[in-house]
Order: C-alpha cells, then structure tokens, then sequence
C-alpha cells in the first residue's frame, strides 16, 4: 500500500452524513489495521488527540469536511461518496429521530418526516449539506485543540456547530466551491447508488485489496420498521428545492463514474496494445 509510506500523504475518507461511510470506512479500517487508523469521527474527538499522535495514523475517516488538512497542518488524499438528496435526507432524518446521543434528538424524534422538513430549525440538516461539506468552514479547530469543554452537557457540539457555520454561507460561494473541490481536489469521488465501484476505484488507487461483496457490511442503517416512509409528493418538492446543489453535484459525480466506468470498458476490449 502506497501510501502508508512515510513521505506520502494519509487517505482521508469525507464521510459525509448518511451516505453509507460507516460501511466504507469498516473496509477501510480492516485494509489499512487499527494502529494506523485514527478512530475518531468527530471533531469533538479529534481535537483532544495529541499532535504526536495524529502524526503516525495513515488514515482518517469521519465529518471533518474540507478542513482536515488545514488541523493536521499536512496534506491528506481525499476521497468521498455522494447520494441521491432525497434518500440522504431521509436517511438523515432516521438517523437523527433514533439516536439519543445526536445533540437534536429530542426534537426530531417529535416529528414526522412531514413536519422534519417544513420545520426551518432542521434545514440545516437538509439544505445542500453535501456542497456545504465540500467547501472550508469559516472556523478554526486548531484553537479548539486542548481546550474544548467535555462537559456531558457539551456533547458533540463542535461538529454541530461546523454544520450550521456551512449553512450560513451564501449559496452561490457554496455552488462554486464544492464543485471546484470535485472536479479539483478529491483523489476518488463516487455515489452510494454505485458504491462497489466506489470502492474498487479506492483499492486500485491505493494499491489495497479488491473489495469482496461480503467484506462491506452495510452498517447504520435504518431498522426495517423506517422502510415504509413514502414523503408527500409535496414535501419531496421542498426537498428537491433545498438540495439543488447537491442535486447538480451529484449528477456531475454521476458523469464521472460513467466516464470512468467507460474508460475501463474501452481498455479492457483494446488490450495492452491499444488496438481494439
């Protein structure tokens, strides 16, 4: 594996929210082992790790965005998948509405998936949150390091709070960063929709081992009780209206991947030689 050499830059997973990364970053971690792997996922949690530390792990994996590179003070190859918005958000929403320990529980568990989307407190959960996971967070977390209360009350505040530092930049900043970061800055990019592929295109990049369809269990997902959620043609319109960035991202991503995916088609019926 390449890149777990001294003078090459980690691999760094962008999971963003609810786009099957908890079942990418299981493979990944079985690839690369433990020790290398830094086990956080959260900001909250990286900025208590030692400098020292985070200097020997070859892989990161987790909802640190764009800014990764600029807390760790050295380059990162990223890597990240897209998914349709509409599946996102529900996924979001379910995610949010069964787990206690995510900071807005209480409320969301209140609601129906209905009232999840016309409520504009949850909007951040819901507007362009891949473009905005895509563009730097005007924070620095680097003056979190060492100083970040661990208060029970506290939990998990700090990633929430890069979530609603994105929401609040202006659209179009938003549109022209996140799709300069795709075409520009990510190693591999891929959807959900076609995440076997995905993660072919990682191990060949990386020089890992082809991934075998019983290697990557789906994790965190919905329990089976969620699967007969069918939004209003009504609410799935309010959603198609906040996600139209991520809707125009997610169809460039889809582009590539036939792109790539007709590339490999190509070279495999012209042979070494080129000649078909």
């Amino acid at each position: 594996m390449r890149f777990l050499r001294r003078d090459r830059a980690p691999l760094y997973f962008l999971h963003i929210p609810k786009t099957a990364g908890s079942s990418v970053t299981l493979w990944l971690r079985r690839q690369v082992g433990d020790d290398l792997a830094c086990p956080v996922q959260l900001w909250d949690q990286l900025t208590r790790i030692e400098r020292s530390q985070l200097q020997k792990y070859k892989l990161f994996y987790g909802h640190f965005g764009v800014d990764l590179a600029a807390f760790l003070g050295r380059d990162v190859q990223t890597v990240t998948m897209l998914r349709d918005p509409l599946s996102r958000t529900i996924s979001h929403y379910r995610h949010v509405r069964r787990d206690p320990r995510h900071p807005l529980h209480h409320r969301v568990a209140q609601e129906s998936f209905e009232e999840f989307v016309r409520n504009r407190q949850n909007w951040s959960m819901i507007e362009n949150v891949q473009a905005r996971y895509l563009v730097h967070t005007p924070i620095v977390f680097a003056n979190y390091a060492a100083r970040l209360d661990a208060s029970e009350t506290k939990v998990n505040r700090l990633s929430l709070l890069a979530e609603d530092a994105r929401f609040l930049l202006d659209s179009r900043y938003v549109r022209e960063r996140s799709l300069e970061t795709i075409k520009r800055d990510m190693t591999v990019v891929g959807t959900t929709e076609q995440l076997p592929d995905f993660l072919r295109r990682v191990a060949k990049k990386f020089s890992l081992a082809p991934p075998e369809p019983e290697a990557v269990p789906f994790e965190n997902v919905a329990p089976p009780s969620d699967s007969d959620l069918h939004p209003s043609s009504d609410t799935q319109q309010i959603v198609r209206e906040l996600t139209q960035l991520d809707q125009e991202l997610y169809e460039e991503c889809r582009c590539q991947e036939e792109v790539y995916a007709f590339s490999q088609t190509w070279l495999r019926k012209s042979g070494p030689c080129g000649a078909v």
